[in-house]
C-alpha cells in the first residue's frame, strides 16, 4: 500500500522542521508544465465575432459552419 500514514507524515514534518531550523529548507519546485497542443476548436468569442462582422457587412453566416 502506497501513501501517507499518520506516523510517516509526522516523521516527514519533523524532518522538514529540522531543515527549517538549520536554515537549509528549500520550498519544493513546481514541475514544469507540458506544452499544450495548438487549439483546433474555435472559441465562442471567435465564432460570435465572425458572425457579428458578417452582419455588419450584410453577409449571412450559415448555421453549419
Amino acid at each position: 500500500m502506497e501513501g501517507w500514514t499518520t506516523v510517516k507524515a509526522q516523521t516527514e514534518l519533523e524532518n522538514v522542521l529540522v531543515e527549517v531550523r538549520l536554515g537549509t529548507w528549500m520550498p519544493p519546485q513546481p514541475e514544469p508544465e507540458e506544452p499544450q497542443a495548438p487549439r483546433t476548436v474555435r472559441t465562442f468569442h471567435e465564432v460570435a465575432s465572425e458572425r457579428l462582422a458578417g452582419r455588419r457587412t450584410g453577409a449571412t453566416a450559415s448555421a453549419s459552419g
